[in-house]
């Protein structure tokens, strides 16, 4: 097998990774995977609308030092 290095802008990462899991000829590394895996399931969280504002989130974070 033939390991090519591509450039891909930042902005199309998530998007080329996932692409890349459709394909079935393209060997993907294990952490790549995992990686891949958590894009599509934050993905199917929002569509769900399974998400918090980020107004929410820094207010967690700061409790998190409270306790």
């Amino acid at each position: 097998m033939e390991t090519i290095v591509l450039h891909i802008p930042t902005d199309k990462k998530d998007f080329f990774l996932s692409l890349l899991k459709e394909l079935s000829f393209v060997k993907v590394d294990e952490p790549q995977k995992a990686y891949i895996a958590a894009i599509m399931e934050s993905e199917k969280d929002i569509v769900e609308g399974k998400t918090i504002s980020q107004e929410d989130l820094k207010t967690e974070i700061h409790s998190w030092r409270k306790i």
